[in-house]
């Protein structure tokens, strides 16, 4: 028997059906309203013309230097940042430049995390924040600069000079408000840390006791102190937060990985040889320990996520620029281009490199700048080593010795003469106040760290 079709029941299920379709097809205009009324309002949001400034076509590398005294090389999100006397500049993978702004700064310095820059004039009182091309905040401090650092969500912190403190740490969300504050009578903050989200932050003070120079790590979680070590015998040189938990530090007697509450999870010690330079970032960390002046060159040093010896080698030549990434290690010595195989410490490349002055790698490539020019190199996988014509024989890496192996595994790691440090502030630590506008934070021996 057939059955009988309720023609208003089907004519209601068609109508609902209509409805929400329509509905639906309205939010989506209205999303797209939203989003492109946001997208074209303002040249400081991160409009159409910046996002698409990212992607335009450009002459590929070499391209033109620009003039003036160059400061730096970095890798912000994929893009190519350089800093000289007078502008800070950003290159897209084509060659093409896609942000270009005068800077103003007498000393500018940059911390980078992903796709936030922060710059500032160290010394003076100016900071200025992006978010890839696209400005965020462009403001000044009340008193001057000592160093800062910035979060990967925007937020970023300064340390300042402060009316009635030797020292004030201030955290701010990305658009410029105060989050935090905290004053500090009796110390110099030299090295500072943000982890990825900003709600943790690490924090080294200088101070002095019995004429002698100390270093203090104060430890804080959502604007909460959390915990202090003091390190009698070591200055920290660089801090930086990997993951939200753990942060790697650099002093200029050895280095070591602290969890965000104070414990001390791994430590290697340099035996008394001096810090040339360094690169500790998220993705590795890299000693160049020795004395160029007695050796003639260097022992380049990478250490594993527990802060273990993992590869060693030598390096020849004064240094220069010292970069790192997950797998190797760039360097500028005497007249020299190294490419240094982080696990096994064998020597890539090997080249002469007298006109290259600072360089960056970025991705598959390494980016170095001449006087005349930006030029592109291809990095050298360590499959390819022996088909490369440029590169060292195998001899030429230094094996590491069994005996110092088990010279580190009957080490004890001593908390108290382990010293935090941050990649970014290398000056010389004062013994007495400093003067306004005179005083740069320090580490007493100046290592220098060209990674950042």
């Amino acid at each position: 028997m057939a059955e009988i079709t309720n023609l208003s029941e089907v004519r209601q299920k068609r109508n609902k059906k209509r409805t929400r379709k329509g509905l639906v097809l309205i939010a989506v205009i209205l999303l797209l309203t939203f989003i492109l009324t946001f997208l074209f309002s303002s040249r400081d949001s991160y409009g159409l013309d910046s996002f698409f400034d990212l992607f335009q076509s450009g002459p590929g590398y070499p391209v033109e230097a620009p003039g003036g005294k160059s400061k730096g090389m970095y890798d912000l999100g994929d893009l190519l940042c350089i800093t000289n006397d007078t502008d800070l500049m950003m290159y897209n993978a084509n060659g093409s430049k896609t942000f270009s702004v005068k800077h103003q700064m007498a000393d500018p310095q940059i911390r980078i995390r992903e796709n936030m820059l922060l710059i500032f004039d160290q010394g003076a009182k100016s900071y200025a924040l992006y978010q890839k091309n696209v400005p965020l905040v462009d403001s000044q401090t009340d008193y001057v600069l000592y160093t800062g650092a910035v979060s990967a969500k925007g937020s970023f912190a300064l340390a300042t000079r402060s009316e009635d403190y030797l020292s004030q740490v201030t955290v701010y969300d990305k658009n410029n408000a105060p989050q935090y504050s905290w004053n500090y009578s009796d110390k110099i903050v030299s090295v500072i840390a943000l982890s990825p989200s900003g709600s943790r932050l690490a924090v080294c003070g200088l101070y002095t006791e019995d004429g002698t120079i100390k270093s203090q790590l104060l430890l804080y979680n959502n604007g909460q102190l959390v915990d202090t070590r003091t390190f009698d015998d070591a200055l920290i040189c660089s801090l930086v937060f990997v993951g939200e938990t753990q942060i790697r530090g650099i002093t200029d007697q050895g280095a070591f990985l602290i969890s965000d509450k104070g414990k001390l999870m791994g430590e290697y010690d340099y035996k008394s040889k001096p810090l040339a330079a360094f690169s500790n970032t998220t993705q590795s960390t890299v000693l160049l320990l020795g004395d160029y002046r007695q050796d003639g060159g260097y022992e380049l040093v990478a250490l594993n996520g527990e802060m273990n010896r993992q590869s060693s080698s030598e390096v020849q030549g004064n240094i220069h620029t010292l970069k790192a990434d997950e797998n190797n290690a760039y360097i500028l010595a005497g007249n020299h281009y190294y490419q240094i195989d982080l696990l096994s410490g064998e020597h890539l490349v090997e080249e002469e490199s007298e006109y290259l002055y600072d360089l960056q790698p970025i991705g598959k490539g390494v980016f170095a700048i001449t006087n005349a020019e930006i030029i592109r190199m291809d990095q050298v996988r360590s499959e390819d080593r022996q088909t490369q014509s440029h590169i060292v024989p195998e001899s030429n890496g230094k094996e590491e010795e069994p005996e110092d192996w088990e010279i580190q595994e009957e080490q004890k790691p001593d908390a108290e003469e382990t010293t935090p440090s941050e990649t970014e502030d290398h000056s010389p630590a004062p013994e007495t106040e400093p003067q306004e506008q005179e005083y740069k934070p320090s580490t007493g021996t100046n290592p220098q760290d060209p990674g950042l």
